[in-house]
């Protein structure tokens, strides 16, 4: 009987469960990585071309304007009841401009801001347009030149740099006012593509043809 009770205990004693651990499963939080804000370059600085004036007229040789650009500035005017010094010289310039051939041309203001590339301008095309909006053809530029501090315009390399206004002209080849019936006293559209480097603008520009003087200098097509 007691072998039978001894046996029992040991028994017992062999099958009790150990106490076991008991390990979390929680996980630590996740850290989401953000990548670096993207930083993006200034843009270049854009150079800008205006067509500032246009002429047509005649075929004179393919010489210069003589008249200075557009936009330059103008000496304040006297006040009303002073003699002014520019008067005869003004009304030498009428007479000879009246004498003169003006050939047909046009002017054209570049602007290049600091920072800006060093590059060239090309003219791609000029077209013509009368006031019903129909073309007239494609006028030719060429001879490019460029206003010098010497108050003249000077030939031109059509190279721009940074930082810098000019003011540039380009002659134009004659329209072909043969083909029109009626040339004088009226409106026309001057479309012009410049290219900038690689940047085409398009500009364009109203002018009225006024009546012919009444003498013209010898040997100029009208």
């Amino acid at each position: 009987m007691n072998r039978l009770l001894l046996a029992f205990v040991t028994l017992a004693s062999c099958t009790r469960s150990e106490p076991t651990s008991v390990t979390s499963t929680a996980t630590a939080p996740r850290v989401w990585s953000v990548p670096p804000p993207v930083i993006l370059p200034d843009p270049a600085p854009t150079i800008t071309v205006d067509l500032t004036s246009v002429t047509l007229a005649d075929a004179c040789g393919g010489t210069a304007p003589l008249a200075p650009p557009a936009q330059a500035k103008r000496r304040p005017e006297p006040a009303a009841g002073a003699p002014s010094r520019n008067d005869a010289a003004r009304s030498r310039g009428a007479r000879a401009a009246a004498r003169r051939c003006e050939q047909t041309s046009m002017q054209l203001t570049v602007t290049s801001p600091k920072g800006a590339k060093p590059t060239t301008l090309k003219i791609k095309k000029v077209e013509l347009f009368d006031d019903a909006g129909k073309s007239l053809g494609v006028l030719a530029a060429s001879s490019p030149t460029r206003w010098s501090a010497k108050g003249a315009y000077q030939a031109w390399d059509q190279k721009l740099g940074g930082g810098e206004q000019a003011s540039v002209s380009y002659v134009l080849a004659q329209p072909k006012w043969d083909h029109i019936a009626n040339r004088w006293n009226r409106s026309y559209t001057l479309k012009v593509t410049a290219t900038v480097g690689s940047d085409d603008q398009a500009l364009q520009k109203a002018v009225h043809v006024s009546s012919p003087p009444t003498s013209l200098p010898p040997n100029v097509r009208t």
